[in-house]
C-alpha cells in the first residue's frame, strides 16, 4: 500500500474514533456527562430520604449520618447537603437537618416509587424476595410521577409495599 492510502486510512480510523467518544448525544463523554448528573441527583434523593426518615423516627439527620446512609466520604455527604440547600430542599440549623415542604415531597416521591417497584415485582415478576429490595432501590430513581401514579393504578393502588 502506498503511503498516502495509509494516512487516509489512519486519518479516517481517528476521525471514527473521534466520533464515537465525542457524538453529542450517544458518545461515550456524553453518556459519562449523564452517568455523572445521574449519579448527584441519585444521591440527593437518597439523602433526602435518609433525612425524611429520621424525621419520621423521631432523630435529626446529621452529616455523618447522611455519610452513613449513602456510604460516602463527609466532604461528598456536605456537597450533598449544600446541593440540597441549594435546591430549597433541605434546611440546616442548630437543631440539625430538616427537610423544606419541596424536599419532603420529593422523599415522598422517591419512597413511593420505591414501594410501588417493590409491589410490581412481587406481583408480576419472578425475582425473589431478597431482590426486591435491591432492585427498587436502583429503579426508584428512575420513575417519574406519572410513571409512579400509573404503576399504582395497574397495581390496583395497593397501600402496603410487599413486606407489609
Amino acid at each position: 500500500m502506498s503511503d498516502s492510502l495509509i494516512a487516509l486510512l489512519i486519518g479516517i480510523s481517528l476521525l471514527f474514533i473521534a466520533l464515537w467518544v465525542f457524538w453529542p448525544a450517544n458518545g461515550l463523554y456524553a453518556r459519562w456527562q449523564r452517568g455523572r448528573r445521574m449519579t448527584a441527583r441519585i444521591r440527593r434523593e437518597d439523602a433526602l430520604k435518609h433525612i425524611h426518615n429520621c424525621e419520621m423516627g423521631g432523630s435529626v439527620a446529621s452529616i455523618q449520618s447522611i455519610a452513613g446512609a449513602l456510604g460516602v466520604s463527609l466532604n461528598k455527604a456536605s456537597t450533598t447537603l449544600s446541593e440540597l440547600e441549594e435546591h430549597n430542599l433541605a434546611q440546616i440549623s442548630n437543631g440539625g437537618i430538616r427537610l423544606t415542604p419541596a424536599g419532603r415531597e420529593s422523599a415522598l416521591h422517591t419512597l413511593r416509587a420505591h414501594r410501588m417497584w417493590e409491589r410490581y415485582l412481587a406481583d408480576e415478576t419472578g425475582y425473589s424476595e431478597q431482590e426486591w429490595h435491591d432492585l427498587a432501590e436502583r429503579y426508584e430513581h428512575e420513575l417519574t410521577p406519572s410513571e409512579v401514579e400509573a404503576l399504582s393504578a395497574k397495581l390496583g393502588y395497593p397501600t402496603h409495599d410487599p413486606h407489609g
